[in-house]
Parts: C-alpha cells; structure tokens; sequence
C-alpha cells in the first residue's frame, strides 16, 4: 500500500489568489491541524537549492497518529535549463510496504525564446512513463498569457482530446481582469462556459477582491467571493472568503486566511479559519523559514552613503551614491530572475521602472567592497 499525500509544492513561485503578493521559496515548510484545543504538527517539507537559489528537491514527511512519529510520504525531484526554467519534474511516493520510493508522476516543460508553451503531464503506469496530459499555452505580443488549453492524450488512438479552457483579459495595468473558464462538450464539439473570476483593483493595482461566478441557465451566477487585505508595505495579510446563498441573495462568511509576514513580505505563518455559528473556528496552519540566498548576496555589506528613493516608486527610481566607488547594478524579482543591468558611475543615478509591473523587487549593488542589497516596491 502507498502511503499517498498529495501536497502543493508550488517550486517556481507561490502566489496568493490576489496576484500582487509574491511569495518565496520556503526552505522549511510545516503545516499543523487544530485539534480543539491546541495545534498538532502533521506535515513538514523541505527544499534542497542549488547555487543559482532554484530548488532541485522537495521532500514532504506526514505524521503517523500510530507511531507519533513522521513518515517519509513524497519527494519531487526539479531539473532546470540555463535559464533558471524548469526543464522536469518527477514526483515519487513512498512506498511502505517495499520501503522505497516509487514513481508517480512526470512533468516535462517546452519554451519558445520568451515563454513556456507547452507542459506535458505523465503518469507512470507498467513500469514505464506515458503521457496523459498536455497544457497548451498562447501569448499576445507582449508576452502575456491570453489562453491556457489543457487536452487529454489518447495513446490508443494517438490523439488529443480537450478538456478545458482559460482565457485571460488584462487591465491597462497588465494585470488579470478576467478569466473565463470552459469545459469541451464532445456532443456539441464546442466549448461551453464553466465559470468566471473577476478582479477589482484599488488605486495601487492591488486585488481587493475575486468574484467567482458559475455560468447556469444561459447566465452568469454568483458563486465565491474573496477579498484580501493588506498592510502598509502592500503585503497581503488576509483573505476572507464568502459563498454565495441563492436562498437570501446574499454572501454568507465562509472562512477566512490570516497571514503573517516577515520583513521582506513572505509569510512566515498562515492561519486557516472557518465561519462556525457566528465565531471563527482554526482549521489548519502552516510555518515557513526561508534559505539565506534570498538575500542574493554572499556577503552583504552595509553601505551608509547609499540612499535610495522614492519607496514605493512609481515611474523612476534615484539612487544617490556618496562613497565614490563604481557598482554593478543587478535588478531581480522576487522570484530571482535577473531582469536589468547597469553600472552606477555617477553620484545620482537615474533608474526607469516605469515600464515594469507593480510589485517587490530586490535591488543589488556590488563591487569589491562588498554587495549592497534592498527591496524595492514599485506601484
């Protein structure tokens, strides 16, 4: 018997349903359950990096109530290409009987010169993987998601089949408005409407809420509503959730995530709670630490003559430098992707981010005396 649970091991990025908040990697990953009176450890993962800071392990172990003691349960083993994209991923379970790990499943990633295009999803089946799954994904010119199409693959008759459907809309903010959901109807050979999630935006390109609605009698119904909350440095701090009672028109409380972070914006605690007979109830927990290469430095090194404004920026950022020494300028996002260079030889330097989407970056200034970093936020 495989002792199977299935975990989100979100490896790339982990974002919240509000889109704006990034979140990490974590390097340790413990999630409890509340047991009436108090909290009971049940899962741990850990992530094993390599020296570009990317994860190439994930090794989950669940509590056994039998024993009191923590079980090997799932590992997921991360390959990567030059650029930092991952190239596959193959998920094993543990095996309690044969005391091994066996495969389970298998995703391999196809790019063109900017973007994934196509994610081909396995399953191993007689000693041997086989295909079951391909996701399909097409960009506008500005290299922006518009249609994600996911199909089954038939090995009998060597064939794909569709199955569902996501078409994305952006605002002027190149951030989602939309997504429209479909399901393949094999009777009609068409796509038929499933469901649409809708975004509002404050004046910061923050989501303030996510509207769920089911498509039902040729109409849109309403279905979940979420809305996040954050805190002054735009870091998400809750998500409060309400489903839709058809009975009185209205929202009704479901549950609620309270989310604690650390100075650099990644949640180091995340409380799940539901809505019970007018009081909130725990429900589940999870703890995070996070790997010191976050800070993308070696040896960071406090230098006073640097100032740096405005924080949040919206279309330039200055970077005044007292210390009369040259910088290499690296400027990443917050999952470490490289994504400008520069060399600071003047005393005010001027940096254009007008361009880019709002958010947390890092900013990294090096030279032999050491590196300089800080986190930027750009509205």
């Amino acid at each position: 018997m495989k002792l199977k649970l299935f975990f989100t091991l979100l490896f790339l990025s982990i974002y919240s349903n509000a889109q704006e908040q990034i979140f990490n990697i974590p390097e340790t990953w413990d999630i409890d359950i509340w047991n009436g009176g108090s909290w009971l450890h049940f899962s741990n993962i850990e992530y094993t990096f390599n020296e570009n800071c990317m994860p190439i392990l994930v090794e989950s172990q669940v509590l056994d109530f039998g024993s009191g003691v923590f079980v090997d349960s799932s590992r997921l083993t991360i390959t990567y290409n030059g650029n930092n994209e991952p190239l596959e991923n193959i998920n094993e379970l543990w095996n309690v009987e044969s005391n091994s790990w066996e495969n389970e499943l298998r995703t391999t990633y196809i790019y063109n010169s900017e973007n994934l295009t196509t994610t081909q999803n396995y399953e191993w089946q007689n000693e041997a993987w086989v295909l079951v799954e391909v996701i399909i994904e097409e960009y506008d010119t500005q290299a922006m998601a518009y249609e994600v199409i996911y199909q089954d693959y038939v090995s009998a008759t060597d064939t794909y089949v569709n199955t569902g459907r996501n078409v994305i809309q952006y605002n002027n903010f190149e951030r989602i408005d939309n997504i429209l959901y479909y399901d393949w109807d094999i009777v009609e050979d068409d796509w038929v409407h499933r469901s649409r999630q809708t975004y509002v935006y404050d004046t910061n390109q923050l989501a303030t809420q996510s509207i769920l609605e089911d498509w039902e009698g040729e109409q849109w119904v309403n279905d979940v509503l979420e809305v996040f909350t954050y805190d002054v440095n735009h870091f998400l701090i809750e998500t409060l959730k309400s489903d839709w009672n058809t009975a009185s028109s209205s929202y009704e409380t479901n549950s609620r995530e309270l989310i604690t972070n650390d100075a650099e914006g990644n949640p180091i605690e995340m409380i799940t709670q539901s809505y019970l007979f007018g009081s909130w109830v725990n429900s589940t927990r999870d703890r995070r630490t996070y790997p010191d290469c976050l800070t993308l430095s070696d040896e960071e090194v406090a230098f006073e003559e640097i100032n740096i404004y405005p924080i949040p920026a919206t279309d330039e950022l200055t970077i005044e430098n007292t210390t009369q020494q040259d910088f290499a300028l690296q400027l990443f996002d917050i999952n470490g992707k490289l994504i400008k260079v520069e060399q600071l030889l003047n005393y005010r330097n001027n940096l254009d981010v007008s361009s880019f989407n709002s958010g947390v970056y890092i900013l990294k200034l090096s030279n032999q005396s050491g590196v300089y970093t800080k986190r930027i936020i750009k509205q």
